[in-house]
């Protein structure tokens, strides 16, 4: 069976992934950027370091939500149960991570989080959001959800900070690949 529906994949576009991106276009500029000597003009704009990063990060991401769908669904058998955990997961997990892959090419922690308000409400919006499928018996009928426990709220919590902290030893590990204009 399928771990999500169509649906729940359009909420998560919109609400999990749509408002933190909509929020990166007002990203302050970086400290230091017009010192940072100029790109070859025979450079993609998306490079091999980059595509290495979006490769990593969605088939991270695609294992911990099937990881998440195959445990609960092998465990309960029921499969409304597995894809509400497994939605869940996905859109916390989209909301968590922006903040590492915000700044591809330094750490989360010199990265200036705080610096772009805009992200924060966003992603507090988010996780609003992300519950709002829950709330009531229509809207749990229209997500195909039902009512899960404050233990996989937290397994899909705990699941996104391990992907967080995955993609952040990923950018640390391959530090060396990065153009270092862009420190």
């Amino acid at each position: 069976p399928l771990p999500v529906t169509a649906v729940q994949i359009l909420w998560v576009n919109l609400v999990s992934d749509g408002l933190p991106n909509l929020s990166l276009t007002v990203d302050p500029k970086r400290r230091g950027i017009m010192k940072d000597t100029p790109r070859s003009p025979n450079e993609h704009i998306i490079t091999s370091w980059m595509i290495n990063l979006i490769l990593f990060v969605s088939i991270v991401a695609g294992i911990t939500a099937f990881m998440s769908f195959y445990f609960v669904y092998k465990n309960t058998g029921n499969i409304t149960l597995a894809r509400s955990v497994t939605f869940v997961t996905i859109g916390i997990n989209s909301l968590v991570y922006v903040f590492s892959v915000r700044a591809p090419f330094t750490s989360f922690i010199k990265s200036r989080m705080f610096k772009n308000k805009w992200l924060g409400l966003s992603v507090l919006a988010g996780f609003a959001l992300q519950f709002l499928p829950f709330s009531t018996e229509t809207l749990r009928n229209f997500f195909k959800v039902e009512k899960i426990s404050v233990t996989y709220w937290g397994v899909a919590f705990g699941l996104s900070i391990l992907m967080f902290l995955i993609v952040e030893m990923f950018k640390h590990v391959f530090h060396a690949n990065i153009v270092k204009g862009h420190e």
